[in-house]
């Protein structure tokens, strides 16, 4: 589902869900990678259309300090519009506005809905951005970068699962570049076992899929050199982990396990799936101790004080993977 009036240049959109449980106002947002705007954000345009009517979506932005407010507004601009139909937003950047911004998010709320149980969502596609880059300092700011992503938590991959990473290109240089691709993996304390080479050419956005067959299970590392019609060399590396599926236990032989890890939940990037995916059965959490749940309650009994005891649960419940998760003692 595309807008007719990009002509082709599009063939997939971005579709947000978000799911509200009728128990009062709840916000959703959706966070991109880097949303970082080089230069003087002039002008922003996207296509966008709810599937709901009723429901509130924003794009929000954040200025230089990280803050999504300024002279006591909201930066932000609509995305709303009549359900089922495509609408060309299009946002001029207030000249007052702290610079460079970044878009912080993709938000969506229920507020003239909060009895509703209902799912909501929204598609977006050809998200543009005029910026003013001539006042900015080269040295300091990266107008060609490139990201490797992974579809797995903390890089870890299970037998009988495709093992591949997305190299994602971007560029604000406003002109066709060209290069040369090269990617090697290698198991730890090993030699390589793959070197490849791929030609590429782009001009602001591109992404290549990097396909890998470990030969062995283990901790490898995989290495992306780029050499850019710029002169640019630009490199990323990132280690991951080719592992045989963890077995399905039994309540009574997930008792009977001796296996472990020692954790503080509170601490960022906690990653409950993957080490259920490694085959872990129990964890050990030091954030909960009698103390510190104490100090958290507060006076409504919410929870609300670091660690966060309700976000670290929740996160808990929603692992998922082919073995039980995680029993925490």
């Amino acid at each position: 589902d595309v807008p007719t009036d990009l002509g082709g240049r599009s063939t997939k959109s971005m579709e947000v869900e978000a799911r509200y449980s009728g128990k009062g106002f709840a916000a959703f947002g959706v966070l991109p990678p880097s949303g970082a705007i080089p230069g003087a954000c002039r002008k922003v345009s996207l296509w966008a259309k709810p599937l709901e009517e009723g429901y509130f979506w924003l794009l929000k932005f954040k200025g230089p300090d990280g803050k999504d407010q300024f002279n006591g507004r909201n930066m932000e601009a609509s995305l709303g519009g009549k359900a089922g139909e495509w609408r060309k937003v299009e946002f001029s950047v207030p000249l007052d506005w702290p610079q460079p911004l970044t878009i912080a998010s993709i938000v969506g709320h229920n507020w003239g809905k909060q009895s509703d149980k209902a799912d909501a969502h929204l598609r977006v596609d050809d998200l543009r951005v005029a910026t003013d880059l001539s006042g900015i300092d080269p040295e300091k700011t990266k107008l060609l970068d490139i990201q490797l992503q992974s579809p797995q938590e903390r890089n870890v991959f299970l037998k009988g699962e495709p093992v591949g990473f997305s190299l994602l290109f971007d560029s604000w240089l406003g002109k066709p570049l060209t290069g040369n691709l090269s990617w090697s993996a290698r198991q730890l304390g090993g030699n390589a076992w793959t070197d490849q080479k791929k030609a590429f050419e782009f001009t602001d956005l591109h992404s290549e899929t990097i396909a890998l067959e470990p030969p062995r299970f283990g901790v490898h590392e995989l290495t992306v050199t780029c050499e850019v019609s710029t002169g640019d060399k630009l490199r990323k590396a990132l280690r991951f982990s080719y592992l045989p599926a963890p077995h399905t236990y039994t309540a009574e032989e997930k008792q009977a396990s001796p296996w472990g890890i020692n954790i503080h939940g509170g601490n960022p990037g906690v990653a409950y799936d993957a080490l259920a995916r490694t085959g872990f059965t129990w964890i050990r959490d030091y954030a909960y101790t009698f103390e510190w749940r104490l100090r958290a309650r507060g006076d409504d009994g919410r929870y609300a004080g670091w660690p966060w005891y309700p976000k670290m649960d929740a996160k808990l419940k929603a692992c998922c993977t082919p073995s039980a998760p995680p029993t925490m003692v």
